[in-house]
């Protein structure tokens, strides 16, 4: 994933980088009612999450590649060496 090292200290409305796109977190609304209360712009979520949630499968995938890899490996220098 491409985000900034120090992303757990984004700030709402300072662009990151994901999936090679730059984004701008202005996820939350307030409304103008007397409680001044908060809530979430799930339309504006839901594309960041889904790149994420791409980028991760992708990683994932390359790390049980990897894996299957360093198995056969293993098991091809265990019979080489009983």
């Amino acid at each position: 994933m491409t985000l900034p090292p120090d992303c757990d200290r984004c700030l709402p409305d300072q662009p990151f980088i994901l999936g090679g796109r730059p984004w701008t977190l202005s996820l939350v609304s307030t409304s103008n009612n007397a409680e001044g209360t908060n809530s979430l712009k799930f339309d504006d979520i839901i594309p960041i999450l889904t790149k994420a949630i791409q980028e991760l499968a992708t990683y994932n995938d390359k790390q049980a590649q990897e894996i299957a890899r360093l198995r056969r490996d293993f098991d091809a220098y265990k019979e080489a060496h009983p």
